[in-house]
C-alpha cells in the first residue's frame, strides 16, 4: 500500500512541474479521470492530431504505457 502512495506522491510532484498542468490543471485532472474510467472499462481510444493528419491508438493501460 505504502509503493502505491509513493507511486502517486511522484507522479502528481512530476505532473505539477507541467507547463500544460500549470496552465489548466483542472482540464489536466478531468482529462486524467476520463482516461482512468477508460481504462478500468477496457476501452481503448484513438486520438487525432489535425494539423499533421496522424492517429493514434492508446491502448487502455495507466502503468507502463508508452
Amino acid at each position: 500500500m505504502n509503493t502505491n502512495l509513493n507511486y502517486f506522491i511522484a507522479k502528481w510532484n512530476h505532473l505539477k512541474q507541467h507547463k500544460f498542468f500549470k496552465k489548466s490543471p483542472v482540464t489536466a485532472i478531468l482529462r486524467m479521470a476520463i482516461w482512468g474510467m477508460y481504462c478500468a472499462l477496457k476501452i481503448p481510444a484513438t486520438i487525432k492530431l489535425p494539423q499533421s493528419g496522424i492517429s493514434f491508438y492508446l491502448p487502455p493501460k495507466l502503468k507502463s504505457a508508452g
